[in-house]
C-alpha cells in the first residue's frame, strides 16, 4: 500500500499523479490511497524558501502528524 500525503495529487511528472500511479501500482498489486487531509499547503511550500524554513515546516508537519488522529482519516 503506497499512502500518498500530498495536499494535491498532481505531478508534473505524469507517471506520479494519481490516475497514472494508481494504475501501475494496481499492475504490481500494490494498493493507492490519498490522504489530502494529511498533504502541507502549496502556500506553507512556497513561504518556505530557505533551509531553516524548510526545516521548521517539516518540524510543524511532523507535530502536526504526530498528534492527529489518524483513524478519522478511514472514516
Amino acid at each position: 500500500m503506497v499512502c500518498d500525503v500530498w495536499r494535491n495529487s498532481i505531478s508534473r511528472k505524469k507517471s506520479f499523479s494519481k490516475t497514472a500511479l494508481t494504475a501501475s501500482l494496481a499492475d504490481a498489486s500494490i494498493g493507492y490511497r490519498h490522504f489530502p487531509a494529511l498533504g502541507i499547503s502549496s502556500a506553507q511550500r512556497r513561504k518556505a524558501t530557505t533551509g531553516e524554513q524548510r526545516v521548521a515546516m517539516f518540524s510543524r508537519y511532523r507535530e502536526q502528524i504526530e498528534t492527529t488522529d489518524l483513524s478519522k482519516l478511514y472514516e
